[in-house]
């Protein structure tokens, strides 16, 4: 199956295409995921790391349950409903984008999934690795993310070698970036100012 250590690859190849040595990964969620393994995988190809809402440990086996079922409901032809709902809650937790993005799910190919799916559920728990990761290291966290606590993001900071920086976003959900950008983007231009001068 496909996996983030797959997709991590990719990243450093695409970095190969475009001729550019190393990189400041920023990954959101399963981005982060990504990131994470590609400095564990390509230390020498990635200079720094923003990780938006994402982790190093595996979902307990009810949780994963719980995600199962929303993937298969989503890979079904029935409209999203109710899934949709709580999808869009958990991410964006932002009632006036929630909306929105439903129609844009239901509107797509939600067979495009799979792969990234399988990913996520089949995802290797990395947190006895942290200490390999020693480029600097920026986290970014919803407040009210719900998928992820924010709890695990702070000690994953504490535990990284080189984490320059934590920002809690208060009210937000699972996906910052999108919903609460005036914190989130002074705070990743900061970061790069200062890891790359």
């Amino acid at each position: 199956p496909f996996t983030y250590w797959d997709s991590a690859d990719d990243a450093v190849a695409l970095l190969d295409h475009l001729g550019v040595d190393r990189a400041a990964f920023i990954g959101m969620s399963q981005g982060g995921y990504l990131s994470l393994r590609a400095a564990l995988a390509h230390p020498d190809r990635v200079a720094a790391l923003v990780l938006i809402d994402s982790g190093v440990h595996v979902d307990d086996p009810e949780t994963l349950a719980g995600y199962r079922g929303m993937i298969d409901h989503w890979l079904s032809d029935e409209p999203l409903g109710e899934v949709g709902q709580m999808v869009a809650g958990l991410i964006l937790g932002e009632p006036s984008l929630m909306e929105q993005w439903i129609a844009i799910w239901e509107s797509r190919d939600r067979s495009t999934i799979a792969h990234p799916a399988t990913a996520l559920l089949e995802r290797d728990d990395i947190s006895d690795r942290v200490a390999e990761i020693t480029c600097p290291v920026l986290i970014v966290h919803g407040e009210e993310d719900q998928a992820i606590p924010i709890e695990t993001a702070r000690d994953l900071c504490a535990a990284l070698p080189d984490c320059r920086g934590f920002v809690p976003v208060p009210g937000a959900a699972h996906a910052p970036n999108m919903t609460h950008p005036e914190v989130v983007n002074p705070a990743i231009e900061a970061f790069l100012a200062e890891v790359f001068g």
